[in-house]
């Protein structure tokens, strides 16, 4: 632990020392060198590139109700693979997630492993496990959260196992956007007992009036899921990678204006036992210049019965039970060193539930490589 957080300052160290001079760096040719072979005139394969994510965490978190306190530092993130673009029409792209915290084993599962069918820019035909992009937060990957986290609607009405196996095809044309998909919701690490337990569908339609507005960006979606219910004993035995929902909508709304957005969503989810969950996020940040962001987050979550919700990753570990309800306030300083490819993150977040089970600050400082 203590080399993770000595590594954890250096980097932030090395990062605000370069902050003024990142985009006049040879990061460029850093990042480029994940790219280990590109000729889109060979007709078989056009490119061929290393991926993966390293993300780095300190936090610390404090429950006033019960005067406990957790702090930690870790690796949260790990992933490593490939990406290549064969055939001129296909993509295929595998990476795994690694433990590098406890590496007995090193390996955990496979992330995105799907083989991509595009023969135009206008639609595309994924196979294979990859993300099950639902909700503000759910459909933003990780290296391009605006927080050091997601908030309560990811930890509470998204799936956050992420990555399934499925089908998806999607598209985007004009002002349109569209995604339509099958998946099991097997927990496995790579593609054994596919659909041995159940499925769930996912669509999204969304649209986008940067033109009424006037902006760069008002992108107004739609995503809803339906989960078809898995025997009770699939939950025991935790072959189930998806939370107890039948239905999951979400109504979101992502506004950008050269330095200044506002990002919010509307989501609610009803469970197999008839509960039902209702949350709301707003989320503002405005852009300094090109390095520093500011990015603020409120976000209210309830449910219709008996205490269902939990707090963010790691506020739940102090938490004492589940509560009814829950509202989180968040304030952040993101630096980017070289887009979301390289960045700063430090957020603080206040969360206080209806039940006295939580009530506390937290801070998280986060290191987001990705290539």
């Amino acid at each position: 632990m203590n080399k993770t957080i000595k590594l954890l300052g250096l980097s932030a160290a090395i990062l605000c020392c370069n902050t003024l001079t990142a985009q006049d760096s040879g990061f460029d040719k850093i990042f480029g060198y994940a790219t280990l072979y590109k000729n889109p005139d060979n007709s078989i394969i056009q490119k061929l590139a290393f991926t993966g994510r390293l993300q780095g965490d300190y936090t610390h978190f404090e429950n006033d109700e019960t005067g406990e306190k957790f702090s930690d530092s870790s690796w949260r993130r790990v992933r490593v693979g490939f990406k290549a673009a064969v055939f001129n029409d296909f993509t295929i792209h595998s990476e795994a997630d690694l433990n590098v915290r406890t590496p007995e084993p090193l390996y955990n599962a496979l992330t995105d492993s799907y083989i991509a069918w595009h023969p135009s820019d206008e639609w595309k035909l994924k196979v294979g496990k990859q993300s099950a992009g639902f909700t503000l937060d759910g459909a933003t990957s990780s290296k391009k959260l605006y927080r050091t986290e997601r908030s309560l609607i990811g930890d509470n009405i998204w799936f956050k196992t992420e990555y399934f196996t499925g089908v998806t095809l999607s598209g985007d044309q004009d002002k349109w956007q569209w995604k339509a998909g099958v998946f099991s919701t097997t927990l496995s690490k790579e593609f054994d007992n596919v659909f041995d337990t159940s499925y769930f569908t996912l669509t999204s339609l969304g649209y986008d009036f940067a033109e009424h507005f006037n902006s760069d960006k008002a992108l107004l979606r739609l995503d809803y899921v339906y989960q078809d219910e898995a025997d009770e004993e699939d939950y025991a035995n935790q072959l189930i990678g998806t939370a107890k929902h039948e239905h999951v909508v979400s109504l979101s709304f992502q506004y950008d204006n050269g330095n200044k957005h506002l990002h919010t969503d509307l989501a609610y989810a009803a469970g197999f036992d008839d509960n039902e969950l209702y949350a709301l996020q707003v989320m503002p940040f405005y852009d300094l210049n090109d390095t520093f962001q500011i990015a603020a987050s409120y976000t209210h979550i309830e449910n219709s019965g008996d205490g269902t919700i939990s707090v963010t990753k790691y506020a739940k570990d102090i938490q004492t039970g589940k509560t009814e309800s829950a509202d989180e306030f968040y304030l952040g300083l993101n630096t980017y060193l070289y887009g979301h490819k390289l960045k700063w993150q430090n957020g603080l977040y206040y969360t206080l539930t209806e039940d006295d089970e939580y009530e506390g600050l937290g801070f998280t400082s986060g290191i987001r490589i990705s290539w």
